[in-house]
């Protein structure tokens, strides 16, 4: 609805009538190679698609002045630990908020060869489906040439746009990872758990309580996954950037849920016993 609205505000600058336009815009587009229009609309709304999935990552704080700067966010889930507390044995993962930005200059400005072109911009960038439409008024003799330029600068907002899609696909890995091994669900929600100095602050991005004086308490954003009942002290830590370390709390896990499940046998063994 928009691009045809970008497009209707378009023609409506043109010094003549719509159905004019039309009618060339059709004769243009029969002219064309059917692999050159379909490829340059194909890669116009395969980048619009990979920018909205962008854009639900997109910080608020940009410079609205710095149009070539856009800044992400997310939230990576890359670092597992365990601790006892009394006879149970938690199992927590630190969130972190990374912010990361990125040049996207292809999607503000056209290279050479094409910037003699005034394009028509949304939000600081450029309308690529509202430019291909101008380009269909142009002469033949210009015509394909346009479009091949067009077509490759249509790939070189592809890198961009992907490039930043990778940095946040990288944060969902490890999500899914934990969502799968614990059977749970990460939600947006920040605890705070009281922890003492073992805790790394500087790295886990824990803040101290402006209380009275030492020993003082430290604040993590933490979220508990599962809680094991234990009577040995269990406390480990898990980055889960590296594949053997995952591989590592599959089986803490494993350890720590069949041992549960003894020390419920034994309880329940010697509750027969004594009855």
């Amino acid at each position: 609805m928009e691009t045809s609205t970008n497009k209707q505000n378009a023609d409506s600058k043109l010094p003549f009538p719509d159905d004019s336009v039309s009618r060339f815009r059709a004769k243009a587009v029969a002219k064309l190679p059917p692999e050159t229009n379909n490829s340059i609309r194909a890669l116009i709304v395969l980048n619009q698609e990979i920018l909205d999935r962008c854009m639900e990552s997109k910080t608020d704080n940009d410079d609205p002045c710095a149009t070539a700067r856009f800044t992400c966010r997310r939230k990576m889930f890359n670092v597992v630990k365990t601790r006892s507390v009394g006879e149970l044995t938690e199992f927590l993962v630190f969130p972190r908020d990374e912010k990361k930005e990125f040049d996207i200059t292809p999607l503000v400005q056209l290279p050479p060869g094409l910037n003699l072109f005034q394009p028509l911009l949304v939000s600081g960038r450029i309308d690529f489906g509202a430019l291909f439409e101008t380009f269909l008024l142009l002469h033949d003799d210009i015509l394909l040439s346009c479009l091949s330029r067009l077509k490759d600068h249509l790939q070189s907002v592809q890198v961009c746009l992907g490039t930043i899609e990778q940095w946040l696909v990288e944060s969902r890995d490890s999500k899914f990872f934990l969502e799968a091994t614990f059977a749970t669900k990460l939600d947006k929600q920040r605890i705070f758990c009281h922890r003492s100095a073992r805790f790394d602050s500087a790295k886990f991005g824990a803040r101290i309580n402006p209380g009275v004086n030492p020993p003082p308490t430290f604040y993590v954003h933490c979220q508990v996954l599962k809680q094991v009942q234990l009577n040995d002290k269990l406390e480990a830590s898990f980055s889960l950037v590296y594949q053997h370390e995952r591989a590592k709390l599959i089986k803490c896990l494993e350890f720590a849920s069949a041992r549960e499940k003894i020390k419920a046998e034994e309880i329940q063994w010697f509750s027969k016993r004594l009855s």
